[in-house]
């Protein structure tokens, strides 16, 4: 049995790195769909700040 939170992915803290987060994704099963990530029976939700400086940040 399933506790219902065993779905989702956490993701903190980006901070504008896209190449990293792209690679993170990949590296967790996530697969490339249109303009963004697909996993089967799986969610990722991302909390904490998303952009704010890295090179992507603009």
């Amino acid at each position: 049995m399933t506790d219902g939170l065993s779905n989702f992915d956490l993701v903190g803290d980006i901070h504008g790195h896209a190449d990293a987060l792209k690679e993170l994704l990949s590296d967790m099963g996530y697969i490339r769909h249109g303009r963004g990530y697909r996993r089967q029976n799986r969610k990722v939700i991302f909390v904490g700040d998303f952009v704010d400086q890295g090179q992507d940040a603009s």
